[in-house]
Formats: C-alpha cells, structure tokens, sequence
C-alpha cells in the first residue's frame, strides 16, 4: 500500500515544484508565497493520490468478501476493509484540518497587514507597511 504518511509529510523538493509548476520570482516575498502555494498543491495531490489508493483497496477487499469460504476469512477480510474505510476517514480529516490551518494562516496574516496599516496610519511607526 505505501507509507501514507508521506501525503502529510513536507511538500517534495522545492526546486522541483518550482519546474514544475514554473512559479518562480526574483522577488522573495512573492517566491515565498509561490512556494507555499506549491506546497500546498503537492499535499493535494498526494492526498488524492492516497485516497485514490485507498478506494481501490476498499473495492478489492470488498469484492474478495464475495469469494471466500471460511468464517476466519471473512472475519480477517472485514477487518482490513474497515481498516481502509478508517483510513479514509483520517485522511479526509486530515485534510479538512490542513484546509483549515491555512486558512487561518491566511487570516493571521492579513490580520498581521492590517494591524501594520493601522500602526502606519496612526503614527505608531514610521516604517510603511510593504506587501510585496
């Protein structure tokens, strides 16, 4: 089946997705921002890869249930499916949770924007906000 950890693990050599996708920019704020946009791309992918993966065996071992004889097969049969339903379930949770951290990323993020706004605005600093 392969380690399913890796869907979660650190995004695939940079550089690579940078090739890939041709994101690039002279600017490092902007690569930085590209680079977690791949980032985020390359778990996509991998999580559907996964989940893809995981379907399959689910409809294997479910069409398997059909074909054998003995209770002790069914039984072991059965377990694994539901070991492979339960997977899915964790990553879809997964998922759900690594959409929702980067959406709160983004939000701590502009909250960051505005606060720096706010501070120019009011006197509070003399360093003008940049967003590159």
């Amino acid at each position: 089946m392969g380690d399913w950890a890796d869907v979660y693990g650190t995004a695939r050599d940079i550089a690579s997705l940078r090739d890939r996708y041709g994101l690039t920019s002279d600017n490092a704020s902007v690569q930085a921002k590209f680079d977690q946009m791949m980032s985020v791309a390359d778990a996509l992918e991998r999580n559907y890869n996964a989940s893809t993966e995981r379907v399959k065996n689910a409809e294997f071992l479910r069409a398997r249930l059909n074909e054998v004889t003995t209770p002790q097969q069914k039984e072991d049969l059965q377990l694994r499916y539901q070991q492979e339903l339960i997977e899915q379930q964790n990553q879809q949770m997964r998922l759900a949770n690594m959409q929702m951290l980067q959406q709160q990323q983004e939000k701590m993020e502009n909250e960051k924007r505005a606060q720096a706004f706010r501070d120019y605005m009011r006197g509070k600093t003399s360093v003008r906000p940049s967003y590159e």
